[in-house]
């Protein structure tokens, strides 16, 4: 079955880039208008890198979801937190007064609204006040309590993105927040970062008295 995707969403005319070992990837828009029940239209975005400038790899970051190993899991996360945000500017939401983010997966969006942080001050460097900005912004939900359903990365892998993909080794540092051993996982970073954290469907009292802890 043919599914042509124009038929469904339209694509927008701006670009972002992202930094992907060294490698621009570029990314595309497509827009699709959720109607609500009280009348409004919700703009979504999907994201897209399967563009002419990107190489053969590179345009398959974007063709499976929760597919590939953990490298091609790795490429697809700075794209989405990272270049999520870069495209949000790039179609104009500069404003925008919180992120939500739904398990792990778009975490990095953090290391992107530390460095505009940073800039708007004028400095190169992040400090604490860059930290207690983004953390207004951010809210961080998981339904997935065991570690089993979330992503962790080596971090031979992780520092093989270097700076250009934003994750130089202070970095790398501050993403390790709660992680264990040589692994990274970035639902742990939101725990650091975060200023408050939701909790979705039915825990135990004793799990949700440790997110309690945890955040607080």
């Amino acid at each position: 079955m043919d599914w042509v995707v124009e038929n469904f969403l339209t694509e927008m005319p701006q670009r972002a880039a992202v930094g992907v070992e060294g490698r621009t990837v570029q990314l595309r828009a497509w827009k699709y208008e959720a109607a609500g029940s009280g009348g409004y239209q919700v703009p979504v975005y999907f994201l897209d890198t399967d563009l002419p400038d990107n190489s053969d790899w590179d345009k398959t970051i974007t063709h499976f979801l929760y597919g590939g190993d953990q490298y091609y899991r790795l490429c697809q996360e700075i794209v989405l937190g990272i270049g999520g945000v870069r495209m949000l500017r790039a179609l104009g939401y500069r404003s925008i007064e919180r992120f939500h983010m739904n398990e792990g997966h778009s975490s990095l969006l953090a290391l992107e609204l530390l460095d505009e942080s940073a800039r708007e001050a004028g400095r190169a460097a992040v400090t604490y006040d860059d930290v207690e900005r983004v953390r207004r912004k951010c809210v961080f939900t998981t339904h997935t309590t065991v570690a089993a359903g979330h992503d962790q990365f080596p971090v031979d892998l992780v520092m093989r993105f270097g700076p250009a993909g934003n994750l130089s080794h202070e970095r790398c540092l501050l993403l390790r927040g709660l992680s264990q051993f040589d692994l990274f996982g970035f639902e742990s970073e939101p725990l650091c970062q975060w200023r408050r954290q939701k909790i979705q469907g039915n825990l135990p009292a004793d799990v949700f008295r440790l997110f309690r802890w945890l955040v607080d």
